[in-house]
């Protein structure tokens, strides 16, 4: 991701307005943006791409058996689809709340905190 980039324009940007305020919104805006990018970079699946693809392969192939008996296959791939996209949006939701603290923490404390580049 694009964090470190994020703090620089954070820093720049604070340094103007002559605040030292976390842009909380801006760090939200740019994480939500990159939590929901294409799941495929290039020609390899990114981390996101395979968290997907191996979510809905097991929505898929742990469905009950009146759901494998009475759904045809593509219902069943719609529903494994929709658990996966479930799934998902709650991980963005948790890991979008802790990062926003960590980089928040990290932004408040960054005079305290030698990070070696």
């Amino acid at each position: 991701m694009k964090a470190e980039n994020l703090s620089q324009s954070n820093e720049t940007s604070s340094s103007k307005k002559g605040s030292d305020l976390f842009d909380e919104e801006l760090f939200k805006e740019c994480l939500k943006r990159d939590l929901h990018a294409k799941p495929v970079g290039g020609q390899k699946l990114n981390d996101f791409g395979r968290q997907m693809y191996t979510s809905a392969r097991e929505a898929y192939l742990s469905q009950p058996w009146y759901v494998r008996l009475f759904y045809s296959k593509a219902g069943r791939m719609k529903k494994a689809m929709f658990d996966t996209m479930a799934i998902h949006e709650v991980f963005v939701f948790t890991a979008a709340d802790s990062c926003v603290a960590a980089e928040k923490y990290m932004f408040e404390h960054r005079n305290a905190i030698h990070i070696p580049q």
